[in-house]
């Protein structure tokens, strides 16, 4: 796995902060580990769909964030 350089603080509201607790919880993680492990399963699903990967290749250099 590669090192993790890169943060992302995001807001949200304190109802859903307490859901991501109880599922981490529910689960036996930390709220960060279940996040990180979400973002990863959901890039994994991106990088399957052709489409998406076309259009990364197509739009790289264009920085949207």
């Amino acid at each position: 796995m590669e090192k993790a350089i890169e943060q992302l603080n995001i807001r949200i509201s304190r109802d859903l902060y307490e859901d991501l607790k109880a599922i981490a919880q529910y689960e036996g993680s930390r709220v960060p580990e279940l996040v990180r492990s979400w973002i990863r399963d959901r890039i994994r699903e991106y990088r399957k769909d052709k489409r998406f990967e076309e259009w990364k290749a197509k739009n790289q250099g264009e920085d949207r964030s």
